[in-house]
């Protein structure tokens, strides 16, 4: 019995030997897997806010050959800056100026300095005028201040007092607005105060407390003529397709989706209005160029401490944009934004060794910013990643203005 128990205690001393041997193999293998899969899987860059924006970053991020991917979302852009200063997201998408979050009272606000929070500017939103009608409308600075007073829908505003033709005399203008009014709406920031025609937006309108213009399409408190939907172009658009009442249904849409629904619109009897710049420039709404001036900017917002591939993926971005024959081009050409040149990149750069400058100098020597780093691998952007505040800091020395820069200088 003896002998037995000391053969089995044997047998027993040698399984746990070769057990601790198999333990000790696995968490190697594990390593070594872990290792792998760390190499292999890609990191991911989050990015949320406008809805606008949503679908340009994601055509930007299928041509974006990274080790990284890049998740896409939307929720508005309030909540893409929200989403960066909490921590939750790299980079936030906003699709107009940050400016009311960031400054307070003639300052930029702690928490945008302490976060070291920088505005990038990707592009341009184009901001159309559509109508259903068969004249052929103009907006210029004669006719601008009738066309907000038809939309804050206190008074009826006839479609003549924008188009003198004798087949429009006495038809009205129906106007769809955004819920809001442009405190709560990019698309109608834009509308109001972005037309560059010079409206006077003190002019007062016909409603119960003698509002101003600018005070109604602010603040959204319109009058009983006004129809009001949410936010995205998608819906505003068919909220006013689908109207079937009397007088000329008119709304203002993004450019970008204006581009891409434009058979659908033209083919559902709507026209898009032309716009008369002040140096009589006169643009085709459906075809909305570099020197279309009616537009929202189109902003990313992240911190300047943010992690490389956040910072690099920014950075393609920006330099693709000076190579006017990269696939980026094409992007923004088929959506139908417009991209920045390079005196409006140049602008958020701070100091003297300007990156888009050295970027540009070579330009003609390679066909995209890819070909470009391969002969420039260790290309500095310490200029162009400096925070807002910095930023404005010598815009306002250099041009000697009193306001602020959030992004670049459009």
């Amino acid at each position: 019995m003896k002998n037995k128990k000391i053969k089995s205690s044997k047998k027993f001393r040698f399984s746990w030997k070769y057990f601790w041997i198999s333990i000790f193999s696995l968490g190697i293998a594990g390593i070594l897997i872990g290792c792998f899969a760390n190499w292999k899987n890609p990191k991911w860059i989050f990015i949320a806010g406008s809805s606008t924006m949503q679908p340009l970053l994601t055509e930007i991020s299928k041509n974006y050959h990274s080790n990284v991917e890049v998740s896409t979302n939307s929720g508005g852009s309030s909540y893409g800056i929200s989403s960066v200063l909490n921590n939750t997201k790299n980079i936030g998408t906003v699709s107009k100026s940050p400016e009311k979050t960031a400054v307070n009272n003639g300052k930029f606000n702690d928490n945008w300095i302490n976060d070291k929070i920088k505005t990038i500017t990707i592009g341009k939103d184009p901001i159309g005028i559509i109508y259903k009608s068969d004249s052929d409308l103009v907006i210029d600075k004669n006719n601008i201040n009738n066309l907000y007073k038809a939309f804050c829908g206190y008074e009826q505003i006839n479609f003549s007092s924008l188009d003198d033709s004798t087949s429009n005399l006495n038809k009205k203008i129906v106007p769809f607005a955004r819920t809001g009014g442009a405190k709560e709406s990019g698309t109608s920031e834009a509308f109001l105060y972005d037309s560059n025609l010079n409206p006077n937006l003190d002019l007062t309108v016909k409603s119960p407390t003698t509002m101003t213009i600018e005070e109604v399409l602010s603040s959204g408190q319109y009058g009983k003529n006004t129809f009001e939907t949410n936010e995205s172009s998608l819906e505003t658009w068919q909220a006013i397709k689908g109207y079937s009442g009397e007088g000329v249904p008119m709304t203002y849409l993004s450019g970008g989706f204006i581009k891409t629904n434009y058979d659908e619109i033209t083919k559902s009897g709507f026209k898009i209005a032309k716009y008369q710049t002040n140096d009589n420039s006169l643009l085709n709404g459906d075809s909305f160029n570099q020197k279309y001036n009616w537009f929202r900017p189109l902003n990313l917002v992240t911190k300047t401490t943010t992690d490389s591939q956040t910072r690099m993926f920014i950075q393609w971005i920006v330099g693709n944009m000076l190579f006017i024959n990269s696939q980026l081009i094409n992007t923004y050409n088929n959506i139908g934004f417009m991209y920045l040149n390079y005196q409006q990149l140049r602008t958020m750069c701070f100091g003297t060794n300007n990156v888009i400058d050295k970027i540009n100098s070579n330009i003609n020597k390679y066909k995209s910013y890819d070909e470009y780093l391969l002969s420039n691998p260790n290309l500095d952007w310490s200029s162009f990643w400096q925070p807002d505040n910095v930023i404005w800091e010598q815009q306002r020395v250099k041009n000697d203005e009193s306001r602020y820069y959030c992004g670049a200088i459009l």
